[in-house]
């Protein structure tokens, strides 16, 4: 049976010799029947799927082996081999009747290699087991290959691998599922693209982060927070929002910074993204202006904790920086230096960009970025979008008691590295070297 590497495999039994000898000698045949997840066209269009389809092209195939045995009485199941159907999802098996063919399990099994086949039966785990299927004297069914994860992607980009942490609640444990593309898998701006990950949903669990791969470099690592997604039931699609994927420009300039393509939050070049205090790495509904919410303060903004001038810290540390925290790898926020090389060196042309305002930055090397006049928020209020950019910096303004950082403003006649509250909302463009 083709199985993906996020797949277990259904093999034989650790006990194979003893549960030959303690068994009946009646040799019967039954039919197995392999149900797959829901098909690609109840799920999205078949070219959606591009190589991402593979998990679900589940056949059996020859030496293929199944363990059953009745409610309450795992150690003495039988072994049934494949004799027909390879090729094909309607296979014949062969072995020996169990004392009670009229309802049996197809149990959990895992391959620990070639040509060795075992049993993982935990004796204080058995009221829970991990079922792939069930059966009678007719033959059995198997349908349960776990959950799957939808993806929706879109950026610029050609992907060569994803792999999915998740955390199981009842054994606090994290696991790992990886799904490689040979031939790289290309997405677009314009559309997104439909990737459909199986992953184990034996038991409750969690998706934790997404890690994202161009060739062997880690391009983004996605750690979900709010939009957590529990996956307790086999063969279900749980489709998590819209992700961007970001790449970088090299735009030329003397310090070899690359640029981001887009705002973290934002699913194109000419999205806004998300909106973050300073030093804070979620976005929030309300800014407050009293600096009440705000997460490096004490008494309403009079005393800083962590980042203020004369003794404090001055430029965020990636645990407080909004690009490295949502994006990982090594991108992160721009310092007050990389504003400026980007001000000085790059010409800017006031254009649109799907119809919305902003910047076209071109390089020395003519390469460009696009920086959406996305405005600020303040309380819950956002302004002056799509007439006025501001986007920070992970520098303290060094001039005031510590309460603003810098940030790169502009408009459609001006253009200057200048401060904000850092109490304020204002996007994030990331940059990496």
């Amino acid at each position: 049976m083709y199985f993906a590497a996020a797949l277990l495999v259904l093999v034989g039994c650790q006990k194979k010799e003893n549960v030959i000898e303690n068994s009946p000698k009646e040799v019967v045949t039954i039919k197995g029947s392999i149900v797959l997840p829901q098909t690609p066209n109840k799920i999205a269009p078949a070219e959606e799927w591009q190589s991402a389809k593979a998990p679900f092209d589940m056949l059996w195939e020859e030496g293929d082996k199944i363990y059953i045995y009745n409610q309450g009485d795992p150690d003495n199941g039988q072994v049934f081999t494949l004799i027909e159907g390879v090729g094909t999802t309607e296979g014949t098996f062969s072995g020996t009747k169990l004392e009670d063919m009229s309802n049996y399990y197809v149990a959990n099994v895992d391959q620990t290699g070639v040509g060795e086949y075992i049993v993982e039966y935990i004796e204080d785990n058995f009221s829970d087991p991990y079922i792939f299927g069930t059966g009678n004297k007719d033959g059995f069914i198997i349908d349960n290959f776990g959950a799957v994860l939808g993806l929706p992607l879109k950026g610029e980009v050609i992907l060569s691998k994803i792999e999915v942490e998740t955390f199981e609640e009842k054994d606090q444990s994290l696991s790992t599922f990886t799904m490689s593309f040979e031939e790289g898998l290309e997405l677009n701006n314009t559309t997104a693209t439909m990737v459909y990950f199986p992953v184990d949903a034996s038991e409750l669990i969690t998706i934790e982060t997404i890690n994202l791969y161009v060739g062997d470099e880690l391009l983004m690592s996605k750690t979900l927070s709010e939009e957590k997604g529990n996956l307790p039931e086999y063969n279900k699609v749980t489709t998590f929002p819209e992700l961007g994927i970001p790449t970088y420009v090299d735009l030329g300039l003397p310090s070899g910074t690359k640029w981001a393509t887009m705002n973290v939050g934002a699913t194109a070049p000419e999205g806004y993204g998300d909106y973050f205090a300073w030093g804070e790495t979620r976005p929030k509904t309300t800014y407050a202006d009293d600096w009440i919410n705000y997460f490096d303060t004490n008494n309403g903004g009079s005393t800083f904790i962590k980042y203020y001038n004369n003794g404090g810290k001055t430029t965020l540390d990636l645990a407080d920086d909004a690009a490295h925290v949502n994006w990982g790898g090594n991108w992160r926020m721009p310092t007050k230096a990389e504003l400026e090389e980007l001000q000085n060196n790059c010409t800017w042309t006031w254009t649109t960009l799907n119809n919305i305002s902003g910047y076209e930055v071109k390089g020395p090397n003519n390469n460009t970025i696009f920086l959406p006049v996305s405005g600020w928020r303040s309380n819950s209020v956002l302004y002056a979008d799509g007439d006025r950019g501001y986007y920070w910096s992970s520098s303290l303004y060094e001039y005031s008691d510590s309460n603003s950082a810098y940030d790169l403003y502009f408009s459609s006649s001006d253009k200057d590295c200048m401060r904000s509250h850092r109490c304020d909302g204002l996007p994030v463009r990331p940059v990496c070297k």
